[in-house]
């Protein structure tokens, strides 16, 4: 553990995620490995702009394949997995007591979830990362300074209905 950390002193990385909570634990996992210093950013838009302004500033950027496009966007996905979590909780709820089967109130829970899992999905550009990269790399005089670019795509529920 103590090589491992000597690799990442004094590094400073960017994550570009609009998963908060999966956001904070990559932060958390840098830091472990003795990460001094890390940027987060949430959104397309948002992400382009650090690149653009700080590229040279990161030792590593560590990039959502999908994201939001704009703070709209992601402000909107927010509201909407608030209303999921509701929606889990009151099927955790009828579950718990043992709910009838035929129970219409669990039925269109689970249609609104779905529902607020396929709005969040028409949000998000699939590769909305990889043409930040893109655009990002394309706009570059100094090619040489880049910083290394790690994409990644975490698809937080497998019930997500797209």
């Amino acid at each position: 553990m103590k090589e491992t950390k000597a690799i990442f002193e004094n590094k400073k990385f960017l994550i570009i995620e609009d998963d908060n909570s999966l956001a904070k634990k990559i932060e958390r996992l840098l830091l472990q490995l003795g990460a001094d210093k890390i940027v987060i950013k949430n959104y397309y838009d948002e992400g382009l702009k650090e690149l653009q302004d700080h590229y040279k500033e990161y030792s590593l950027i560590i990039l959502d394949v999908m994201l939001p496009m704009s703070k709209d966007d992601f402000a909107e996905i927010q509201t909407n997995n608030k209303e999921i979590d509701n929606i889990d909780n009151l099927i955790l709820q009828k579950e718990k007591i043992g709910g009838d089967k035929k129970d219409k109130e669990l039925d269109k829970a689970w249609q609104d979830r779905k529902h607020w899992y396929k709005q969040i999905g028409n949000l998000i550009n699939r590769r909305g990362g990889i043409e930040m990269a893109k655009k990002w790399i394309s706009e570059l005089n100094d090619i040489e300074t880049r910083p290394p670019v790690l994409y990644f795509s975490a698809l937080g529920n497998e019930d997500m209905a797209m």
